[in-house]
């Protein structure tokens, strides 16, 4: 059965689809929004998975779970793991005694250019959003799906996954908040 996220992201699929030629704004816009909130319920199964555990006896417990993620805190987290470059970013690794794959880096920089958009699209009226800018979004979503899931796959990199999903519930980072 396609998860909630999934869904949406057929769905933001599905509204760039639907006027071929110039879309109207509302179209576009919600192509962007849902494009948005497709990588956010991703993460929400991710994180209450990596905390909760993925049996079936655990759906009710992660969906109350899901309910406490806070679209701020996740961003704050998604902007520390996403500036690797960053001397404090650099000391955590140090700290923790890895480096973080790039793919991470990625992740984390879609959600953030995500959220700013959708703000884009549903707070800033004054600015068309494009039939690109919403093909944009659905592609890094689409790609940010693709990383991680690569990501699980791979053991060596299952603890920074790990400690990215227990920061992106908590916030709880060397990052200034």
């Amino acid at each position: 059965m396609p998860q909630l996220c999934d869904d949406l992201l057929t769905q933001a699929k599905e509204l760039v689809l639907k006027d071929k030629r110039k879309p109207r704004q509302a179209t576009v816009r919600r192509a962007v929004s849902t494009s948005y909130y497709a990588l956010f319920h991703f993460f929400s199964d991710k994180v209450t998975r990596a905390i909760i555990g993925g049996q079936n006896d655990f759906a009710e417990v992660r969906s109350w779970q899901a309910r406490a993620l806070e679209h701020g805190v996740m961003k704050k987290v998604c902007k520390f793991f996403g500036n690797t470059s960053d001397p404090v970013f650099q000391d955590f690794e140090t700290k923790l005694n890895f480096t973080t794959p790039p793919e991470i880096a990625r992740i984390a920089q879609a959600f953030v250019e995500l959220q700013e958009l959708r703000h884009d699209a549903d707070y800033n009226l004054s600015e068309p959003i494009t039939k690109s800018d919403a093909t944009k979004a659905i592609q890094q979503t689409d790609q940010a799906f693709r990383l991680w899931n690569a990501l699980e796959q791979q053991q060596q990199h299952s603890k920074m996954l790990l400690i990215f999903s227990l920061s992106l519930f908590g916030g709880k980072t060397s990052a200034k908040r």
